[in-house]
């Protein structure tokens, strides 16, 4: 591999993902701010809105194991430009994080939380994102043929005791 490819290959992995302010400030105004204290559930909605974003994702984990998300939520301006380098700074050092990775990170925590006090999402300010937008995965309805009725339902169950009832009835010696 030469240098040249190296380096494009390099510089392609620090490239930030879809943008998940959205999906955090959606999960966090329907769950509440309590979701800010259970990492493994809000590590799970994640990955449930998100899937193909699994490394941004981890990024954003990493930002909530370095406290970023309770100290910016405690801030007027969680968007701040220098409040956000000085986060991503700590994520750098503490975690070895990529430093444009962090600034994505750090920043998709501030744009979630400044979401939650505002009617729409600050718009990104550091970081240029990928053109892939992250979109919650839909519940698809069954169509009406597919749903079990009343008596696909029930019918099911009453053929069941049914068949409780010949066991038993032959078990007794009454058939």
């Amino acid at each position: 591999m030469s240098a040249s490819s190296e380096s494009q290959l390099a510089q392609s992995q620090l490239v930030p993902g879809p943008d998940l302010a959205p999906v955090l400030a959606g999960l966090l105004r329907r769950d509440g701010i309590g979701l800010l204290r259970q990492r493994a559930r809000l590590a799970g909605l994640l990955r449930d809105y998100a899937p193909a974003a699994i490394r941004d994702i981890r990024l954003l984990l990493t930002a909530y194991d370095a406290g970023a998300p309770a100290r910016l939520e405690s801030l007027a301006n969680p968007v701040e430009a220098r409040t956000l380098a000085v986060e991503a700074d700590r994520l750098v050092a503490e975690f070895g994080c990529a430093r444009l990775l962090a600034l994505n990170a750090v920043e998709t925590w501030g744009r979630a939380l400044a979401g939650l006090r505002a009617p729409g999402l600050p718009p990104p300010l550091l970081v240029p994102r990928s053109p892939a937008p992250v979109v919650p995965p839909a519940s698809a309805a069954l169509p009406d043929e597919e749903r079990p009725g009343w008596v696909g339902r029930w019918g099911g169950i009453g053929v069941g005791v049914l068949l409780v009832l010949t066991a038993l009835a032959r078990w007794l010696g009454l058939v």
